[in-house]
Order: structure tokens, then sequence, then C-alpha cells
């Protein structure tokens, strides 16, 4: 089966994140802001949350992309984690819930770059430059005959590419 039959059918997104890292209590403000019944297409929401206009959607965006919301509505991980009474680590300072959120990231749909980098670029390469992972995606991009959707702009602004690379390239030097 070729790239392009492969890619029917999936959802590629490249934005979202208004160009803000996840900050380290966002997914819990975000839950307890949903979980209070409010609404992020609400003027309320910056008053709410406490944040600018862009890091409502930015938020938003994060619980959806990491499973914690599924149509503005929390999902049973994001009870699981971030429930007031029973929730087993609503503060995120375990290293499984880290690696749990991490998984659903690269494998929901909200954030196609993730998932290309996680499960595409490392693969091949053991170490590699901003540039090359770049390529790379606008490669698939253009396999999967989705290049309308690819804009180079909007994927060099995730924040998280670079602290990803640079991660990456360390641990890799480190333990080969």
């Amino acid at each position: 089966m070729n790239a392009s039959n492969k890619a029917k059918g999936v959802k590629y997104a490249f934005s979202g994140h208004e160009s803000f890292p996840c900050k380290s209590l966002w997914l819990k403000k975000g839950y307890d802001f949903v979980v209070s019944g409010n609404n992020f297409n609400r003027p309320e929401a910056v008053i709410g949350l406490g944040v600018g206009k862009n890091m409502v959607a930015s938020i938003r965006f994060r619980l959806k992309a990491f499973g914690i919301t599924e149509s503005d509505e929390i999902t049973w991980i994001g009870d699981y984690l971030f429930d007031e009474i029973s929730g087993k680590d609503k503060y995120l300072e375990d290293i499984a819930t880290l690696w749990l959120l991490h998984f659903n990231l690269v494998f929901s749909e909200e954030a196609t770059l993730y998932k290309m980098f996680f499960c595409g670029v490392q693969r091949e390469r053991s170490s590699f430059e901003r540039e090359q992972v770049l390529t790379y995606v606008k490669l698939k991009m253009a396999e999967a005959g989705k290049t309308t959707l690819y804009n180079e702009n909007t994927v060099k602004k995730d924040k998280i590419l670079g602290t990803v690379l640079m991660i990456s390239n360390d641990c890799w030097n480190h333990y080969s």
C-alpha cells in the first residue's frame, strides 16, 4: 500500500498551540475550568483561566491533544488524573503520567508533528537537526498528497520541536 493510500482518512494538524509551549499547570487548570462548566468560546474564559485570548486557545488545544478532553468534554483519562478527590496525579509529579500524556500526544490526531517525529524521524536517524525534521515532515505530507496542509512557518513556530530535538540528541549521545 503506498503512502497516499495509507494517509486517506488521516487528520493532519500542525497548529492550535498558538506558538505557546504547554505550561506545567495548564492541563490541571484547563481540566478545572471545564469541570466547573465553563466554555472556552466565552469572553469570560480569559478571566476564568487568568491568561490571554491566545493562551486560552492554546490550553484548549493542549487538553484535546493530550486526551484530557474530547469535544470540550472531560475524558476518563482527564478524570483519572485530575479529579479533585480521586485524581491520581493532579500536578503531574509522576514520571509515568508524563509518559502516558506523551503517548496520548504522539498518537492523537491533534498534533501531527509529534507522531511524525517520534514514529518516523527517530526510526530513521539517531541524530538530526531541525531542518532535517522539517524536510522529513514536508516529504511525508507530499507523499500523502497533503502539501496544502503543510505550512513550514507554523511547524517552525512549534517551540516543543526545538526542545524535543535537544533532548533526543542529548539522550542519544549520552546513552550511545
